[in-house]
């Protein structure tokens, strides 16, 4: 007998064909959609790194003098300055409060003598700064500075990290060194 149609091995073949292509199909999909989220991520975390060292170097460029690290030493975590009304303000690192999906990165706080300290940035698993040696007699200041930040919460590693550098632009400072 010849009956117009499909036989039921040609229906289930091309089922079996339809599923083969929307599983890729879904696979794809859903891969891009996770790429887009950590780029989104990604993306986002940049901007507030940005915004940080922004906030960090407008201080350095607008203060008077650089106190922490010792210039012409190694990298140090955290960055001490004079700034411009006289205040001593302090960068530093400082421990995620306990129970928070950072708990295991460290904020970095902007803290004035005296002061409270202000939270600049979370999930930061780096901040180091060295001073440019600034020889006999006043120089130009050069702060570098290192600014790495945690993406997701443990246990992942990735992360992103900046670097930047900023000069003090006081008409007059001394250097501590050479005290």
């Amino acid at each position: 007998m010849n009956r117009p149609g499909f036989s039921l091995i040609e229906a289930l073949v091309a089922l079996l064909l339809l599923a083969v292509v929307l599983g890729g199909s879904f696979t794809f999909f859903s891969s891009g959609q996770s790429w887009s989220a950590r780029a989104a991520e990604q993306a986002g975390a940049l901007g507030e790194m940005r915004i940080a060292l922004a906030r960090i170097t407008h201080d350095v460029r607008g203060g008077r003098q650089l106190i922490y690290p010792a210039p012409g030493h190694r990298s140090q975590p955290g960055l001490g300055l004079v700034g411009s009304h006289g205040e001593i303000v302090f960068y530093l690192l400082v421990p995620g409060p306990a129970g928070s999906p950072a708990a295991a990165a460290n904020d970095l706080v902007r803290q004035e003598a005296g002061g409270t300290p202000e939270v600049v940035l979370h999930r930061v698993t780096r901040f180091l700064a060295t001073v440019d040696d600034c020889g006999p007699g006043p120089a130009v200041r050069l702060a570098h500075l290192v600014l790495s930040r945690a993406l997701s919460p443990p246990p992942s590693t990735d992360g992103l990290s900046l670097v930047t550098s900023a000069a003090i632009h006081a008409p007059r400072h001394t250097c501590l060194a050479a005290r």
